[in-house]
C-alpha cells in the first residue's frame, strides 16, 4: 500500500509526534511504501511569523502547495493525517479529498472543537464550544490570551467539520475511545465517519516483580494533568514520588513540593521507563477530557498498576481494581487511600500487574495497532471505490 503520512511537528515533542513516528515506522516494517508530509512548529521564530501563521490557520496556501506536490509527485493510495496544526492546516484535507483520496484523520486532541484543544479552562471542564460555535472562545481568550488566536483557532475547527461533511465517502476519522468519539460527535461530527483504534506503543519490556515504595508521574508539568495533587497528598504518604516531565507549572511545584518529591524534569524514555519498571504505580491525576494517554499505555507494558481520574477516557483503559484504580480528580482523600492499598497490599498490586501487562498484550502493541490501522485503511479505500462507482 502506497501511504502518504503527513504531521506538523510540535516545537517540544509531544505524545502526538511518538505515535506519528511510531506508526510511520511501524507501516514501513511491515512492507508498505510510506512518504512523510512533515512541517515543524521551529519554524515560528517571532512575532511575524505567529501573525501570518493565525491569519492561515484554516488554509495555508503555502503549505498546501507544498503538499499538493508531494500528492502528485508520490501518488498515494491513501493519506494519514496527524497534526495538521497550525501550519499544514485543514485545507489539506480538503486538497486530498478533492483529488478523489481516502483521507483519515486522527484526532489527537479537541482542538477541531475547542480553541486550547482540552475543553478545560479556569481550572475545570468547559465544553462551552462544543455545540459548534467557537464565540466563547474569543470571549475568554482561550488560545494563549488572544480574542483574534482564538476566533482564528475556532474558526479552522469549523472549517474541518465543514470538509468532512462535503466529503463523507473519502474522510475517515480516527478516535482513540468511544468517550471521545462522543466529544466530537456532540460537536457536529458524522458518527459514521468516526471510528476507533487505541493508540499502542513500542514494548520496553516487563518491569520488576519487586517493586519500590514509589509513585511515578509522567507528563506536561501543566494545570489541566494535575501533578500538584501529588505534592498536596505525598507529606501523608511513606513513599518517594518521582515527577518527570516540563512545562509552565515546573517552578512552581519545585517551591510547594514537600521532601519525599522528586522533580526530574523531562528525561529520555529509556531513562523514565526505568523508573516505572521500579514503581508501585503510576499516576495520571488529570482533571481534564484525557484522549489517549500514553502513559497508561507505557506502565501497562512495564507491568505497574495505574491509579487514574474517574473521568472520561482513563475509564476505558483502567479496571479499577483488576489493572489498576480509579479516583475523581482533586479528591485528595480518594488518591491518598489509593496510594496506601497500592503500597500496604504488594501481592495483590503485583497481581494488577500481571494484569495490566496481559492488557497490554492483548490490545496495545505494535502487532495489534498494525492490524487495526489496516482495517481502517483497507475500509476507507473500499469506502471510497464505492463512492465513485
Amino acid at each position: 500500500m502506497r501511504i502518504l503520512i503527513a504531521h506538523n511537528r510540535y516545537q517540544q515533542m509531544g505524545g502526538e509526534d511518538v505515535v506519528f513516528d511510531f506508526e510511520s515506522k511501524a507501516l514501513e516494517d511491515a512492507g508498505h511504501d510510506v512518504e512523510r508530509f512533515v512541517m515543524d512548529n521551529s519554524s515560528i521564530q517571532n512575532w511575524y511569523d505567529k501573525a501570518r501563521v493565525a491569519i492561515n490557520v484554516s488554509n495555508n496556501k503555502n503549505s498546501v502547495e507544498q503538499f499538493r506536490g508531494r500528492l502528485e509527485s508520490f501518488n498515494p493510495e491513501i493519506v494519514h493525517f496527524h497534526n495538521f496544526f497550525p501550519l499544514i492546516t485543514p485545507a489539506a484535507l480538503s486538497e486530498a479529498a478533492s483529488s478523489g483520496l481516502p483521507t483519515i484523520q486522527t484526532l489527537h486532541n479537541y482542538r477541531a472543537l475547542c480553541a486550547n484543544g482540552l475543553f478545560f479552562r479556569d481550572g475545570r471542564v468547559c465544553q462551552a464550544c462544543t455545540p459548534g460555535s467557537y464565540l466563547p472562545a474569543g470571549l475568554h481568550r482561550c488560545y494563549r490570551g488572544s480574542v483574534p488566536g482564538s476566533l482564528a483557532v475556532g474558526r479552522m475547527g469549523q472549517q474541518l467539520r465543514i470538509i468532512s461533511h462535503r466529503f463523507p465517502k473519502l474522510i475517515t476519522f480516527i478516535a482513540m475511545t468511544k468517550f471521545s468519539k462522543s466529544r466530537f460527535v456532540k460537536g457536529g461530527f458524522d458518527e459514521h465517519q468516526i471510528v476507533i483504534k487505541e493508540h499502542a506503543i513500542m514494548d520496553p519490556g516487563e518491569g520488576n516483580q519487586s517493586r519500590e515504595r514509589k509513585i511515578l508521574f509522567v507528563g506536561r508539568l501543566s494545570h489541566e494533568k494535575g501533578a500538584d495533587l501529588l505534592c498536596r497528598v505525598a507529606p501523608r504518604i511513606d513513599a518517594e514520588f518521582i515527577i518527570i516531565g516540563g512545562g509552565p507549572e515546573y517552578d512552581a511545584l519545585a517551591r510547594i513540593k514537600p521532601h519525599n518529591v522528586t522533580l526530574l524534569g523531562p528525561l529520555p524514555r529509556e531513562v523514565m521507563f526505568k523508573h516505572m519498571k521500579s514503581a508501585t504505580a503510576v499516576a495520571v491525576p488529570s482533571r481534564w477530557f484525557e484522549t489517549g494517554p500514553l502513559t497508561v499505555l507505557e506502565a501497562f507494558a512495564t507491568g505497574t498498576p495505574v491509579v487514574a481520574s474517574d473521568l472520561g477516557t482513563p475509564t476505558e483503559l483502567v479496571t479499577h481494581g483488576v489493572t489498576g484504580l480509579l479516583a475523581a480528580p482533586d479528591d485528595d482523600v480518594a488518591w491518598e487511600n489509593a496510594f496506601r492499598e497500592l503500597l500496604s497490599s504488594p501481592d495483590a498490586t503485583r497481581e494488577m500487574g500481571r494484569n495490566a501487562r496481559a492488557a497490554y498484550l492483548q490490545r496495545f502493541t505494535e502487532e495489534a495497532n498494525l492490524r487495526r490501522l489496516t482495517e481502517i485503511y483497507e475500509a476507507a479505500i473500499e469506502k471510497s471505490r464505492a463512492s465513485c462507482a
